[in-house]
């Protein structure tokens, strides 16, 4: 009959024994626990930059609520500390190979005509611009 044994161990009575041994013990080097990444697509936020959120606040003020951001704000409600997201450049995607387009607005000065100020947004997407101007008025 055989039995089990352990590295090291000494048997006391002769027999054949199986040799046990766990290599699932040792660290994996390069690894981090309690993390989780997630491919996302939204309207806005940055684009194939790796962020690192610890709240769903932090998700939604990043990249907004439309897409799959959705996505990313369930795996906190599955007990995820610590998501990390990368916005997809969607247009890069595409066959035609070109870039996505950064909105932008030109704010024309009605007594000349001109351009007065030209506002770009910060990251690609297809949310909208929009600016309320106001005339100031003297002594208020």
């Amino acid at each position: 009959m055989a039995h089990y044994y352990n590295v090291g161990e000494t048997k006391k009575r002769p027999g054949t024994y199986f040799r046990y041994e766990n290599r699932g013990t040792g660290s994996n080097v390069g690894t981090t626990e309690n993390a989780v990444a997630i491919p996302i697509q939204a309207d806005w936020g940055p684009v194939d930059t790796i962020t690192v959120h610890e709240t769903p606040t932090s998700i939604t003020e990043t990249y907004g609520n439309k897409g799959t951001v959705d996505a990313a704000l369930a795996l906190f409600e599955g007990g995820a500390p610590k998501v990390y997201c990368v916005r997809l450049n969607k247009a890069t995607t595409d066959t035609s190979g070109s870039a996505a387009a950064k909105a932008s607005l030109e704010i024309i000065d009605s007594d000349s005509g001109e351009t007065a100020v030209t506002i770009t947004a910060k990251h690609p997407g297809t949310k909208e611009i929009k600016v309320q101007t106001r005339v100031k008025v003297d002594g208020v």
